[in-house]
């Protein structure tokens, strides 16, 4: 007979699912037969029907001893396949041919079976088998095995084609996975929208595809590289920006971590929007209620995890069931297995026969549809206003949902209200800590929000929200307006000065129950605070959350090599940043056609911001100092990106982005989790417009600085310039045109004496040279200080120094200082010759040690050399201008000589230049002779005559110098002896800070608190020993 019903679950005694690693509850010892330890075995599974026919050649053609891999697995679900049992073979290298390894026990085939119906593979099954070896009648068997399909995992460099949603990396790294659009990708990934795949901070932050794990649930599956976030953005910047759905086939190769390296773009689509809503509320999971008013009535959605039917009521009474004369009707549908039914229901009672489809349309009820999509039913539907649904959605209705037999019950109220407060946008406040782009905490500070944060187009696509003010720091967010409002309050804020902080707006509007939406908000009044009070250093709390995992193995050919570093490593590094699209161009030509790789000083900031250009990601780049052209020293990835776009956006740089970055190298050594601080170049004097000049014939005046010490006055006309110059001292007044800006030599001036505060006798004439130069080829200008000689040649694109000194056993140095006459912070360059070496590099001065003496790339130099000339030592090196300007304005310079190493230095000072005009000052060397000298007598007399004198006084000359005497003695003795000895003591702390001199300054540091002390301890002995 037939058995009554099916056994339930799987057979006893093997484990529950997909076990990770070897299953719970496995016998502790082998069963009888078993050869002992229990083992895993991993090789292709084939049927015996097929393994046990002529040369191993099954029904399907395929040699198994040769190419197990082709066999298919309708072959091992085939009902002779099963009944005949399974085997997985292994491959002997020395053969190269494959066989059997273990026979499968009747337990085992089971499992082999189940496996084999529910799998994707078509060709080639492996399995991973764990279970216990046991040999009968010669031959070898694995029973009693928990049998799992194996997937061999993806090699780096292997291609592979994969298929899923494509996303951008800001909204999924974001809290939640929730990005701009609002959608959580995670579980709703078919709805992102390609407006926010086509932000710019979005298309920085480059691409990754996802993976659905489970039904209605996804995760990142790889990461889109340089080449392959280039060939999508190539698709998704022409999509209309309503599209949502970019479901993406890419082939690349497998790189380091989830990379897909120099992705294909082979096919795309994307799906017309669903609808939006203005309110969302999730009410239990997994039901999501959404609904907005329309054109007469209200448009619903409700949004189910799952299959089965959805439904959404209403009653007066909170109850399924209603009554005859207030019955309770229902829009019901669901979706699935190819059918799907939608329509609206009479609740007559509880069970099944009592919910039937209603006559006519009781809920008026229009555009009834209901679809099911990724493990997600959505049920969509407009009721339009009537005697029965007024739209306000009166106090006593409520909304009843019901699904899967679980059921909640939602109130929800709406009414019309007026408000007065701060509108910020919803970009800004959804942000960690309410502190957006514009980096003030908007919890604490709505007041100080920014226009031009207001009118940025990522905030407007976010919408605006409405804040209530708790107490004078302290802001909560209370409705959020509708498509309408935030088009109403667009039309007000796209007209306000960017500057401007703190938009107050009073209007009203519908609140539409527990939704904190707004709908139709109409603002009445409307004040800008004021202008902000200066931006708040450093940048935002709160960068997105998330990090990539790993950063792409084998770039495209021509692409850039990761930075140096170990993972993990911190680094600070100073460079110039470059798009990638524009470095790998041919020849690094960009595409306004500067060479980046010879002149990214003048690569465009507008490039960089270029959505074209910054989806392939930044770099930074840093000079080699041999050929003096650029090459990468760090690549960005996603979150670097993304900051470093962050901070492009604020700049006011047009030409030369450069800056300093601190960050983190990742596994594969690229730079993330970045802080950026730009180096901004000098700017040129401010233009003071054209105030009117108080000399007659003369229009306008310009005061070249802010004591009137020298004015211009001119008038300009189109044929000519009429310049008078003006100033409050006597001699002669000038004014030149140079032919490289800032430098004075060559240019051409006007030179007059001052009559009066006024030029006279003016006549145009070259200027002499400054400074004739003394035998140093190549160098124009000389400047001679106390035991250093600097020669020199200014030009726009550098400054090539030579540092003479009379040390030829040593060494010369020259540093830039922020601090005038600090050594402790600057950046300095410093040679020598040692026999055939010559060494000239530059240094990072972090203290006066010589630990602290650190080489390092602190600035680039080029041309170096050093000889000795006429028994002088010459270093020569050429600086790079990396900013306009940089050298035309006072430089404070220090430098120091000493002997090889570099040793602590046997004389310093400090120099004041400009290497422009020629103006300079300076403090002599420093020579300690006279100060070690004065420091050993002082020691001398207090520690060697006058406190020694003072204790014999008091131990031996009581019996010849009469009380109180030989004690006012003693005391005189110890006190100017203490004096003298704590003014040495001062003197070593200010002035000598030798390595050598460490230990005795710290002898001498214990010694002198010791001898301070010693008075305080004879005090406290007086009562005790009387002082005479």
């Amino acid at each position: 007979g037939e058995p009554e019903g099916e056994p339930e679950g799987e057979p006893e005694g093997e484990p529950e699912g997909e076990p990770e690693g070897e299953p719970e509850g496995e016998p502790e010892g082998p069963s009888p037969g078993e050869t002992g330890e229990r083992k895993r075995v991993i090789g292709f599974l084939v049927d015996l029907l097929s393994w046990n026919s002529p040369d191993h050649t099954g029904p399907s053609g395929v040699n198994l001893r040769l190419n197990p891999e082709n066999h298919p697995v309708s072959a091992l679900t085939d009902l002779d396949g099963i009944a005949s049992g399974f085997a997985v073979l292994e491959y002997d290298p020395d053969t190269q041919t494959y066989d059997v390894a273990y026979y499968f026990d009747s337990n085992s085939n089971y499992w082999c079976h189940i496996r084999t119906i529910n799998t994707a593979t078509t060709r080639g099954f492996q399995v991973s088998a764990f279970g216990g070896p046991r040999r009968c009648d010669g031959i070898d068997y694995l029973t009693r095995s928990n049998v799992q399909e194996y997937i061999p995992p993806l090699t780096v460099g292997q291609v592979v084609t994969y298929t899923g949603f494509l996303v951008d990396k800001l909204c999924w790294d974001a809290d939640r996975h929730t990005g701009l659009d609002g959608v959580p990708l995670d579980i709703r990934a078919p709805e992102h929208h390609t407006w926010c795949l086509q932000a710019p901070e979005c298309v920085v932050s480059g691409y990754t595809l996802l993976e659905e794990v489970s039904p209605g649930e996804w995760d990142s599956k790889y990461i889109l590289d340089t080449y392959g976030n280039q060939n999508a953005w190539n698709v998704i910047r022409d999509l209309p920006a309503d599209q949502e759905g970019f479901m993406a086939t890419m082939t690349g190769s497998i790189g380091c971590g989830k990379y897909l390296v120099n992705a294909t773009l082979d096919s795309w689509s994307v799906r017309e929007p669903t609808k939006s809503y203005a309110c969302t509320q999730m009410v239990a999971e997994p039901y999501v209620v959404e609904w907005d008013f329309v054109d007469g009535g209200v448009a619903f959605s409700v949004i189910v995890q799952g299959s089965g039917y959805v439904a959404i009521g209403w009653s007066t009474t909170g109850q399924m069931v209603g009554t005859d004369d207030d019955p309770n009707y229902a829009v019901i549908g669901w979706a699935g297995s190819g059918s799907s039914s939608v329509d609206t229901y009479l609740l007559a009672g509880k069970s099944v026969t009592q919910v039937a489809v209603a006559d006519g349309n009781p809920l008026n009820v229009q555009g009834l549809s209901v679809r099911q999509s990724g493990g997600v039913t959505t049920l969509e539907f407009t009721r339009n206003f009537d005697d029965n649904f007024d739209g306000t959605v009166r106090a006593n209705a409520r909304v009843l949902l019901d699904g899967h037999g679980t059921d909640d019950h939602h109130e929800v109220v709406g009414v019309n209200t007026s408000y007065s407060g701060f509108l910020v946008d919803r970009l800004c406040w959804d942000a960690p800590q309410h502190t957006g782009l514009d980096r003030v905490p908007l919890g604490e500070r709505a007041h100080d929000h920014h226009t031009w944060c207001l009118q940025d187009p990522t905030c407007l696509a976010a919408g605006y929200t409405l804040l209530i003010q708790l107490n004078e720091n302290e802001y909560e967010e209370l409705y959020v307006l509708d498509s309408a409002g935030n088009q109403r309050a667009w039309d007000i804020i796209k007209t306000l000065p960017t500057y401007q902080v703190g938009f107050a707006v009073s209007g009203y509007g519908f609140v539409s129950g527990e939704c904190n939406t707004i709908v139709d908000f109409v603002i009445t009044n409307w004040t800008p605070e004021g202008e902000p009070e200066g931006e708040p250093e450093g940048e935002p709390e709160g960068e997105p959350e998330g990090e990539p995992e790993g950063e792409p193995e084998g770039e495209p050919e021509g692409e850039p090599a990761p930075g140096p570093g170990s993972p993990g490593e911190n680094i600070v590094f100073t460079g110039y940043l470059v798009d990638l699209v524009s470095w790998q161009a041919p020849e690094h030509i960009a595409s306004t056609g500067v060479n980046v790789q010879e002149h990214p000083e003048f690569h465009q900031v507008a490039t960089l911001l270029d959505k074209d250009h910054n989806v392939g990601g930044y770099a930074m780049l840093e000079q080699n100092e041999t050929t003096g052209l650029y090459q990468i020293k760090y690549i960005c990835a996603s979150k670097c990106n993304y900051w470093a776009w962050f901070n492009l956006r604020r700049s006011n740089t047009v030409l030369g982005w450069r800056a300093t970055v601190t960050g983190t190298i990742t596994e594969c050594g690229y730079l993330d989790n970045t802080r950026w601080t730009e180096i901004v170049p000098p700017s040129p004097p401010p233009s003071l417009g054209c105030p009117e000049s108080d000399k007659d014939g003369y229009e306008c005046r310009y005061l070249v600085d802010s004591t009137n010490a020298y004015v211009v006055h001119y008038t300009l006309t189109a044929d000519e310039l009429k310049i008078g110059l003006e100033a409050s001292s006597t001699g002669y007044v000038a004014i030149a045109w140079p032919e490289t800006p800032g430098v004075m030599i060559g240019a051409d001036a006007v030179i007059g004496l001052i009559v009066d505060g006024w030029l006279m006798g003016h006549v145009l004439k070259n200027l002499p040279e400054l400074f004739e130069n003394e035998g140093i080829d190549g160098l124009e200008c000389m400047q001679v200080f106390d035991d250093i000689t600097l020669h020199y040649t200014l030009s726009a694109e550098s400054l090539k120094i030579g540092m003479e000194a009379d040390t030829a056993g040593g060494y010369v140095a020259l540093a830039w200082t922020e601090t005038p006459e600090m050594m402790v912070g600057s950046e300095a360059v410093i040679g020598w010759i040692d026999g055939d070496n010559v060494h000239v590099s530059t240094y990072l001065l972090e203290a006066k040690s010589e630990a602290g003496v650190m080489e390092a790339d602190v600035f680039t130099i080029t041309d170096t050399s050093a000889e000795i000339v006429d028994g002088k030592l010459l270093v020569q090196f050429t600086r790079p201008a990396m900013e306009a300007n940089m050298f035309t304005e006072d430089q404070d310079l220090i430098y120091a000589i000493g002997p090889i190493g570099p040793k602590y230095h046997n004389t310093r000072g400090s120099i004041k230049i400009n290497f422009a005009t020629g103006d300079s000052s300076s403090s002599a060397g420093v020579d300690l002779k006279d100060d070690y000298l004065a420091h050993g007598i002082l020691m001398f007399i207090g520690w060697g005559v006058l406190i020694p004198g003072g204790v014999l006084v008091a131990r031996f000359g009581k019996p010849y110098i009469k009380a109180p005497y030989w004690y006012y003695i003693h005391v005189l003795m110890q006190v100017v002896g203490l004096i003298l000895t704590f003014a040495a003591w001062m003197l070593a702390l200010d002035k000598f800070d030798t390595p050598s001199s460490l230990k005795h300054k710290k002898i001498g540091t214990a010694v002198m608190i010791i001898g301070i002390l010693q008075p305080m301890n004879g005090d406290t002995h007086r009562d005790e020993y009387p002082m005479w």
